[in-house]
């Protein structure tokens, strides 16, 4: 396995750094299904690991795939997603983009569940394991407004 360092997790809720990625780039194809391994170690930078892996568990907690997140793909094979969020007030939104700061693989995808990946003996590391959908390659977007017009399908009561 390799490491690939960092990344930026852009939420509704502001970007969070991970110090790297465990494992090999994911599948950066529209519709796509992926799992991501993000660590967070001591790097010098202004939070904490632990701070930095505690502002993301919001979202896992309201990622639950088939409940408060669906995806699918239209007729022409284009994915879309639903969310029904409303039992969670702190999350407006489950739409990431996972950014390597160099190289290639970056996507915007929408996070359907997400573990706690922790070590228990390691003190300063703190691991996020994620299933996600990917939507788009995150060259192809140009906003978060723009993934969530394009590839958000509202609920209709």
């Amino acid at each position: 396995m390799g490491e690939i360092a960092p990344w930026t997790l852009e939420t509704d809720a502001g970007d969070v750094r991970a110090d790297f990625l465990d494992g090999q780039l994911f599948n950066t194809q529209p519709g796509g299904e992926i799992e991501a391994r993000f660590v967070f170690v001591l790097d010098g930078v202004d939070e904490t690991p632990s701070e930095r892996h505690g502002q993301l568990q919001s979202l896992v907690d309201a990622a639950v795939d088939g409940t408060t997140i669906r995806t699918g793909r239209t007729r022409r094979g284009r994915p879309y997603y639903r969310e029904v969020l409303s039992g969670f007030p702190d999350v407006d939104s489950l739409l990431v983009a996972m950014v390597p700061d160099e190289g290639r693989g970056g996507v915007w995808a929408v996070l359907r569940s997400g573990a706690d990946a922790t070590p228990s003996v390691e003190r300063d590391v703190f691991v996020w394991e994620f299933e996600a959908t990917v939507l788009t390659r995150y060259e192809e977007g140009d906003s978060r407004e723009d993934i969530e017009a394009a590839y958000r399908d509202e609920v209709r009561a």
